[in-house]
């Protein structure tokens, strides 16, 4: 369960970072553009071992 609540704790601050990273990219600086990208992939890469930890701990009930 602490697993669980350490994953969504780290993909609920990828994706906020995310949303700002676009935002300032989208009203500021152009140059943020490259941060979004990178943020994207690792928010991607987050999410999947997020949803494969509460896949297993739904398959093995710890």
């Amino acid at each position: 369960m602490r697993r669980i609540l350490t994953s969504s704790l780290i993909l609920i601050i990828c994706i906020l970072t995310l949303i700002s990273s676009f935002i300032l990219a989208e009203n500021l600086n152009h140059n943020y553009w490259w941060q979004v990208i990178g943020m994207g992939i690792v928010t991607f890469a987050v999410g999947r071992f997020y949803f494969h930890q509460v896949k297993s701990y739904h398959e093995n009930g710890k």
